[in-house]
């Protein structure tokens, strides 16, 4: 089924953050862990980074993209926004 990606870029810098909306960060699944080149592996608040960023078009995170396959993510799918279907998986997925 793949694992769902969310790319958005930071509104004062330009750089690209990753967000796996489905993939916890903390125990109770209220954050997603997220990637970027700087930092690499990290959380992420879902309201925080709409305050943040905006999403980023194809081009702008192609290359974080390829850093994420060669690193081991496999069959990435892309997706827009946290919803409640991924906010129920990522739950399920911390164990809760």
């Amino acid at each position: 089924m793949g694992t769902k990606v969310i790319y958005r870029k930071y509104k004062d810098g330009g750089d690209i953050l990753a967000c796996f909306p489905e993939l916890p960060a903390d125990n109770y699944g209220r954050l997603m862990s997220c990637y970027q080149h700087i930092g690499q592996h990290g959380a992420a608040y879902w309201g925080c980074v709409l305050r943040l960023t905006v999403p980023a078009n194809e081009e702008e995170y192609r290359e974080l993209a390829e850093e994420l396959e060669r690193i081991g993510y496999e069959d990435l799918v892309e997706g827009l926004k946290d919803t409640p279907v991924t906010r129920r998986a990522r739950a399920k997925n911390a164990g809760r």
